[in-house]
């Protein structure tokens, strides 16, 4: 079974085991927005989901631990979709640095941003967003 718990709701013990010195968030919006995805009440996988407007959010990180089978980052992807989509969002945005990796964020169904939101003013690389919105096709 799959759960995400905001980050600010895990156990000390929790959070010790699964980051490093390194890899534990360290800024406050990591903290404020970070969320940590358990399988079978194992943590797998930390990710941010930081606010852009009352519509849309960034997929700021996503970290998956190392131990961690990687097929899961494809299942990973359709898991933080459906949990964005319960918290009322209809975009999902992330950028990505590393153009080798497009294809896998359009396998999610992500597409290039035609137009760039403001907070990715200043990154490096290229915006993509995928819409959460259901539409009736007929």
């Amino acid at each position: 079974m799959m759960t995400i718990e905001p980050f600010y709701d895990v156990s000390h013990d929790t959070a010790q085991t699964f980051f490093t010195d390194e890899t534990k968030p360290k800024t406050d919006w990591e903290q404020q927005y970070g969320y940590l995805l358990f399988v079978d009440d194992v943590a797998i996988a930390f990710f941010v989901l930081y606010p852009m407007s009352v519509e849309a959010v960034w997929l700021r990180r996503l970290w998956l631990h190392e131990q961690a089978n990687p097929a899961l980052l494809m299942m990973m992807f359709d898991w933080i979709s459906d949990y964005a989509k319960t918290q009322s969002y209809n975009d999902l945005y992330t950028h990505l640095d590393d153009p080798t990796k497009h294809v896998l964020l359009e396998m999610n169904h992500f597409h290039l941003a035609e137009e760039v939101p403001t907070a990715f003013e200043g990154t490096k690389g290229q915006c993509y967003v995928k819409s959460l919105s259901t539409h009736a096709t007929s």
